[in-house]
């Protein structure tokens, strides 16, 4: 699958960008193998991504990452997307489009990483282009504990 360069922000806030500043710059490594990577997507989960197994990504986000939406037999296609964690373990995602909510949805596998990385609502999710890889790649960063 190719992988489309770009850079895509849906969310904008500061604890938000204080998580996503643990992570690093936009370099990166995998089991110790440094990267350029590219930011394609990030977003704070739900509810609904965290626990309903459904990540949904905004066809306007999605785009510039996601081919156009495509029916086939008036149906949309799944998409078969592979991303690779920072662990090295490489994940089978399906993504189709879904018209009543106008975003696509990552599902299959999204719930198996959910779980296995213990993600929460308010979790952050980062999805990379990394030219080291044929994958894509996928980082999480937990939420800040709240401050009383």
């Amino acid at each position: 699958m190719d992988c489309l360069s770009g850079s895509v922000s849906i969310i904008q806030d500061e604890e938000l960008d204080s998580v996503i500043s643990t992570l690093g710059s936009g370099e990166g490594s995998i089991k110790g193998e440094s990267s350029q990577r590219n930011l394609l997507f990030k977003k704070s989960l739900t509810q609904g991504d965290a626990y309903f197994g459904r990540l949904m990504i905004p066809l306007e986000s999605a785009k510039h990452f996601l081919p156009p939406p495509k029916k086939f037999e008036a149906r949309y296609e799944l998409l078969s997307i592979s991303v690779l964690d920072l662990k090295g373990e490489v994940w089978e995602i399906g993504a189709k489009f879904d018209e009543m909510s106008k975003s696509y949805v990552f599902l299959g596998s999204w719930s198996q990483f959910v779980k296995k990385h213990g993600l929460e609502a308010g979790d952050v999710i980062l999805l990379y282009d990394d030219d080291k890889y044929s994958y894509w790649t996928i980082q999480y960063a937990k939420k800040l504990p709240n401050k009383k």
